[in-house]
């Protein structure tokens, strides 16, 4: 479930950079200051390379740290309940567990960044040339989220009592 959670929100992301280079004007904001306005600017096509090669690092970071994830030694892994969980029988599903948690952040992250690129695309578009405030409730929103699944595993995803 969390790799197609993945997948889309990596096709999301793909699309949102297709949607910058055909609707971005030819000056566009690349870097936004404290304050949400634009202290950097570049070229619509620096601006859509930048991206592209940002979504393709954490696609690559997120789908290798869950392929390391099937494959690491476990004595480098810190869960809790590590009898339980490190124990041959259950060595798989400890596995897939974290690689599932790296697909979730992964997407969660991914999602982050296309709603980061709206914002500058309105921001070019409209020729205000910062960023809306909504972009701070959207950061917000993706540290709280980090902050529950943070409290998620160090109290219950790693229960040894879950089915």
């Amino acid at each position: 479930m969390t790799r197609r959670a993945f997948a889309a929100a990596a096709g999301i992301y793909a699309v949102v950079v297709v949607c910058c280079a055909l609707f971005w004007p030819e000056r566009v904001p690349l870097h936004f200051g404290f304050g949400l306005g634009a202290d950097s600017y570049g070229s619509k096509w620096a601006g859509v390379a930048l991206a592209t090669a940002i979504g393709c690092s954490m696609i690559a970071l997120f789908t290798g740290c869950a392929w390391i994830a099937g494959r690491i030694d476990l004595d480098l892994v810190d869960v809790r309940h590590a009898d339980f969980w490190k124990a041959p029988e259950n060595e798989q599903r400890l596995r897939r567990m974290l690689a599932d948690d790296m697909y979730q952040v992964g997407a969660a992250t991914l999602v982050l960044l296309a709603g980061v690129l709206g914002f500058v695309t309105e921001a070019a578009v409209t020729g205000r040339d910062e960023l809306s405030w909504w972009a701070v409730v959207l950061l917000a929103g993706y540290l709280a989220y980090i902050v529950a699944w943070t409290g998620w595993l160090l109290t219950g995803r790693y229960r040894t009592d879950r089915p």
